[in-house]
């Protein structure tokens, strides 16, 4: 393996690292603004956006961000999934994919109204990410 490989297979295992923190933290995110890991969550949440974010363009992160913002219980949010499936499957790459699978994910997750709250902040924070490294 040459150096260049070399740094390109470290890159990409960091940004491996940060998907695969933030899907085995999928509580914290849950608990987004009460977290104690909210400085290493939004750590990795900056690297995952950074590197799989370019594939999705802000107007489609806000156009779902817009249909969960005024969401206030966990029925509602649920009713997103099959939005999800829909924008997932008419993405042409696997890194925006693989953010859709990921919030859809999260999504499945929520087990209480209180969490919705919680997931709207952490997807704000998404959309924000996107904007600052991606325009």
């Amino acid at each position: 393996m040459n150096g260049h490989q070399r740094k390109h297979g470290q890159h990409r295992d960091r940004d491996n690292a940060a998907e695969v923190y933030l899907k085995a933290n999928i509580p914290a995110i849950l608990d987004f603004k009460q977290t104690p890991a909210l400085e290493t969550l939004l750590d990795n949440l900056k690297q995952y956006v950074k590197d799989k974010g370019k594939s999705i363009s802000t107007s489609q992160l806000r156009n779902i961000f817009a249909r969960v913002k005024p969401l206030r219980t966990k029925q509602s949010l649920q009713l997103i999934r099959p939005q999800l499936a829909y924008i997932a499957a008419r993405q042409n790459t696997a890194e925006a994919r693989s953010i859709v699978d990921f919030l859809e994910a999260v999504i499945s997750n929520v087990k209480e109204d209180k969490q919705v709250d919680d997931f709207i902040a952490f997807f704000e924070a998404i959309v924000a990410y996107r904007k600052f490294h991606h325009g």
